[in-house]
């Protein structure tokens, strides 16, 4: 009877394992194909026309300029025969033009050159493209980006001291192939030089906007200058609802409601806002903390309440990353909170140890002037990664069963912790009927 029971039981296991193999391989043939669909055209229609006579007009879809603190692309540009461009600007503290979009693997865009052209009727040469040859994660996604140097005589051009001026990008050897007149401004608010934030945060978020103010209220205390948010939703009511934080200089909200390619995720997008916010503040801030509307991090010595007290020990060398592990946090399911509650009131169990570190839930505070190129959990090309102590530095502390996005995610919530709800106290204080908090 226990060899029948064992020997149906990895029957049923070898089938499972071959139905996943199956999935696997037609979704691989999937993209496969329509990979190949694009690669096939593009050469089709170079032999059949010619390198100097392809008309690229009729298959463009152009972004137009939203106007916050800055300028950003309402949509991607997206051209036959062109790279996906999701963001340009102008970087003066390295005098050039900047794109940053996203590849696909077998595009060869970093053997590419394109020419930059100028309202003064300058032009100029990119410079060599770096290539993203790192594939990690469970979805494979692949970053771009392009700079152009200002030619000599635009510094001292109008168009130089404007804060918006048009830049178009075309290929070098397809000469009509080209991103006409791009909007384009500075890659913050104003052209003069700005002393650096210590920190800032970016994250993107798609019709969260009840779960901003306890967010933001927290790393407003725990030492954030500023919050990027790339907003993601076509809605565009995130401005109104944080007005009081846009007003008081602390938040920005850019509208980032891109398109992703059909075959791909709506990480595609996520991960050209985080490449965005990391080519434009390279001049603007010392550290970026990349993390999500579920993730807050904590200050492990209540001496040090600052995340700028801890970061302040990594100034020195080529340090690209400093990883932080996540911790899940949950509820006990026979408790019950008033809805009124925030997460952290709400939350007030965790996991007995820390997620295993590169499992998919680490996040990074980021040395922008050392990363190149970043995806999510880590730099893809750049300098080196540190990891912190969760015990007696920072740790991720992850309401992810909090999040309607996650809904049905759980761990094992074994040891409770208020130390959150203590740092909650210091800054909204406590329910009038929740006694627990009161006596932190």
């Amino acid at each position: 009877m226990f060899s029948y029971k064992r020997r149906n039981s990895l029957q049923r296991f070898a089938k499972l394992l071959i139905f996943i193999s199956c999935v696997v391989t037609w979704i691989l043939w999937d993209n496969s194909a329509i990979v190949y669909q694009q690669v096939r055209k593009l050469i089709s229609t170079e032999r059949r026309h010619g390198v100097d006579s392809v008309d690229v007009t009729s298959n463009c879809k152009t972004g137009t300029i939203e106007r916050y603190t800055s300028c950003f692309l309402k949509n991607r540009l997206q051209c036959d025969h062109m790279p996906i461009i999701h963001s340009v600007f102008a970087d003066y503290d390295d005098d050039q033009v900047v794109f940053v979009g996203i590849t696909y693997r077998g595009e060869n865009w970093s053997e590419q050159s394109f020419i930059c052209e100028f309202p003064n009727g300058d032009k100029t040469t990119t410079d060599p493209i770096v290539k993203d040859a790192r594939s990690f994660g469970a979805t494979p996604q692949y970053i771009l980006v392009i700079t152009c140097p200002f030619p000599d005589q635009f510094s001292s051009s109008s168009s130089y001291h404007q804060q918006m001026f048009n830049v178009s990008l075309r290929r070098n050897i397809f000469p009509t192939a080209a991103y006409i007149n791009i909007p384009i401004c500075s890659s913050h608010k104003t052209l003069t030089k700005k002393e650096k934030h210590p920190l800032i945060l970016c994250t993107m978020a798609k019709n969260m906007d009840r779960f901003f103010p306890t967010w933001l209220d927290y790393y407003r205390h725990v030492g954030v200058n500023h919050v990027y948010i790339y907003d993601n939703s076509k809605r565009e009511s995130l401005p109104n609802v944080l007005k009081t934080y846009i007003d008081n200089d602390f938040v920005s909200v850019i509208p980032w409601s891109h398109d992703h390619t059909p075959w791909k995720t709506y990480l595609e997008v996520q991960i050209a806002h985080e490449n965005d916010c990391v080519w434009r503040n390279k001049h603007r801030s010392e550290w970026i903390l990349k993390v999500d509307l579920d993730e807050f991090v904590q200050p492990m010595n209540p001496d040090k309440p600052l995340l700028t007290d801890y970061i302040a020990n990594y100034t020195s060398g080529n340090i690209a990353c400093l990883q932080m592990q996540s911790w899940f946090f949950g509820r006990k399911k026979h408790e019950k909170f008033l809805h009124l509650n925030t997460t952290i009131e709400a939350n007030r169990w965790r996991a007995s140890n820390p997620d295993p570190l590169n499992m998919g839930h680490d996040k990074c505070i980021i040395r922008p002037k050392n990363v190149h190129y970043f995806k999510i959990h880590g730099v893809k090309l750049g300098g080196e990664t540190l990891t912190l102590d969760p015990l007696n530095e920072v740790r991720l502390t992850h309401y992810r069963s909090s999040n309607p996005l996650h809904y049905g995610f759980s761990r094992r919530y074994e040891v409770k912790d208020l130390s959150m709800l203590k740092i909650w106290k210091q800054i909204r204080g406590c329910d009038i009927r929740d006694e627990e908090c009161k006596h932190l």
